[in-house]
């Protein structure tokens, strides 16, 4: 297993009121073996499927999220100014993006990622709202791997920090 990776971040205030922007690229080059692809479903509660209406990545939320080839992920997110909502805190927004060109795969991977951040007390609590668009893989009739649909995900999250 070989894996080469670049990683950049730059996170910087734009002025006085503390707005700020928050930049994210990494680039791997990643070699697991012969057609090597890792699907991973985050909180995946999906246990199994019926084998003639599974896809590539099996059940539930699962897509392939890593694999030999190439995968390129971009975050960029804005900090509003603080207190934009008085004493109820300010907004993150973000965009996400991965792009993966695997080896096993004829089409190219693509999830994309658009969410909101309400950042409470600070940064004490936070509750986000993200949707995610992420493809569908299946072999055609040939063998290959090619993307046959995309379905979208809308996750409500809260987090408490205990300091």
């Amino acid at each position: 297993m070989r894996v080469w990776a670049i990683d950049l971040y730059y996170d910087a205030p734009l002025n006085t009121k503390r707005q700020a922007v928050s930049i994210y690229l990494a680039y791997f080059n990643a070699n697991m073996g012969p057609n090597f692809v890792r699907n991973l479903g985050v909180n995946n509660i999906a246990s199994g499927v019926i084998a003639s209406k599974a896809s590539f990545a099996g059940a539930g939320n699962a897509y392939p999220m890593f694999g030999t080839g190439n995968t390129w992920i971009g975050i960029l997110g804005y900090k509003c100014k603080d207190d934009l909502l008085g004493s109820y805190g300010t907004f993150l927004p973000y965009m996400m993006f991965q792009y993966g060109n695997y080896h096993r795969f004829k089409d190219k991977m693509l999830v994309w990622n658009l969410g909101l951040n309400w950042l409470m007390k600070g940064h004490n609590s936070k509750l986000t709202l993200d949707y995610q668009s992420r493809p569908i893989f299946n072999p055609n009739s040939q063998g290959n791997i090619i993307q046959i649909d995309r379905k979208g995900m809308l996750v409500l999250q809260w987090q408490v920090g205990i300091f």
